[in-house]
């Protein structure tokens, strides 16, 4: 019994690019994922378009090559670096990044500290907002003391 992994890509087609994207679609409407990257592995991309690549693409995405469909959009992008296509399925399909970013010190925690130590009783039971030591807002509720402020950033909100 023959299967989709035993059959060239190549047979019976005049283009190889043209067998190779026949061979892939086989591959991709009957789900077998091993069967489309072993097809991706044997063939010769450098004879296929930019267009061929984008399809390639999508059908390794149908079944599930995620892997695979990031490596063709990397070569794709190489082979063919003015295609918009092929440069957005790359940056989709790239691992994702991350980058740190660092916070900025918080120069205002000890002279919220301060306020708090000197003025929490004046303020018991209360909500406050504090600002490096500068008191912003108070509230009985804290929906209300946030309604009161324009930004929470760099903004000590806190029960007194």
């Amino acid at each position: 019994m023959s299967t989709l992994r035993d059959k060239s890509p190549f047979d019976s087609v005049s283009n190889p690019s043209q067998g190779v994207m026949l061979a892939l679609k086989a591959a991709a409407s009957s789900g077998d994922e091993p069967a489309l990257i072993a097809i991706l592995n044997s063939a010769m991309w450098e004879l296929g378009s930019a267009e061929e690549h984008l399809e390639a693409i999508r059908l390794a995405l149908v079944v599930g090559a995620h892997h695979a469909a990031r490596r063709l959009a990397n070569e794709g992008t190489l082979r063919y670096p003015l295609n918009d296509e092929l440069k957005k399925s790359a940056l989709v399909l790239a691992p994702p990044g991350t980058r740190v970013v660092r916070s900025q010190p918080t120069y205002g925690a000890a002279a919220n500290f301060e306020w708090l130590r000197d003025n929490r009783l004046a303020y018991q039971g209360r909500w406050v907002a504090l600002r490096c030591g500068a008191l912003l807002a108070v509230a009985n509720e804290l929906a209300e003391l946030t309604a009161e402020i324009d930004s929470t950033d760099g903004v000590l909100l806190t029960r007194a």
